[in-house]
């Protein structure tokens, strides 16, 4: 299975344990809380992530998530990102340019263009950072 979020700087990412929902989540997830409990990110995400799944979590089980970092990540369709773009969560597995009300979850800190949508981007976790000074 392949992971949607891949750490591609680990010299210094923080993490945290959180209990997981009921549904299992894989390694690179991106996730919020829900209820008290993490669950995987939709699009049109207005409460900011927590973070990237740094491990496979079962149901109902505590795991580490990794909230902050640099990740790769795929640009949803059309989507074309430049340098310091902000980026907001699309899916489960893609990011895009936000709507209205969506919170960021991270800047672009690279792009290849010949790499088809890869996006390189800095973690910006409500964990680890003040959010609202990122929002918009």
């Amino acid at each position: 299975m392949a992971r949607n979020y891949v750490i591609v700087d680990d010299s210094a990412p923080k993490h945290r344990r959180f209990l997981n929902g009921g549904t299992a989540l894989n390694e690179g997830d991106m996730v919020v809380l829900s209820s008290g409990a993490l669950a995987e990110v939709a699009d049109s995400c207005t409460t900011g992530v927590v973070g990237i799944c740094a491990e496979d979590i079962a149901a109902s089980s505590y795991g580490t998530v990794y909230i902050s970092g640099v990740f790769k990540g795929t640009a949803a369709s059309g989507v074309n990102f430049a340098i310091g773009d902000k980026v907001y969560a699309a899916g489960a597995d893609t990011l895009d340019a936000g709507s209205q009300n969506d919170i960021c979850v991270g800047k672009v800190v690279h792009t290849d263009p010949s790499a088809g949508g890869t996006v390189y981007f800095e973690l910006w976790s409500i964990i680890d950072r003040d959010i609202t000074a990122h929002a918009g």
